[in-house]
């Protein structure tokens, strides 16, 4: 047996349009479409799956992103989107729960 989070408490939703990538995190513009983020944007989640019409989005749950910056700590950690499909540690961001840190790979597992 092991220690894992996978599968815990994930919600998706699936949202209009192809703008966004796969692991980054996104938010909602207009019409319900899935937009990347720009860098200081707080995000709704992650971005899971991408085709012509839609994106089905993680909103809650254990979730890995990378991360650009400064290297977060295990905890609740201020986080907003750097732009550049990650998240970057900001002290105006919204407050998420750290669960893992992979420094060489530069992500983080969060709880959304």
């Amino acid at each position: 047996m092991q220690v894992s989070l996978e599968g815990f408490e994930q919600k998706f939703v699936t949202l209009t349009g192809a703008n966004c990538s796969v692991g980054a995190p996104v938010k909602v513009g207009t019409g319900l479409k899935a937009l990347n983020c720009s860098a200081g944007n707080a995000f709704l989640g992650v971005c899971t799956a991408v085709d012509d019409t839609l994106a089905t989005v993680q909103v809650a749950g254990y979730a890995s992103v990378p991360y650009s910056g400064t290297q977060p700590g295990v905890g609740y950690q201020a986080l907003s989107a750097d732009g550049a499909g990650g998240v970057q540690l900001d002290s105006g961001g919204r407050s998420y729960w750290v669960m893992e840190i992979d420094g060489k790979a530069m992500t983080i597992k969060i709880l959304l």
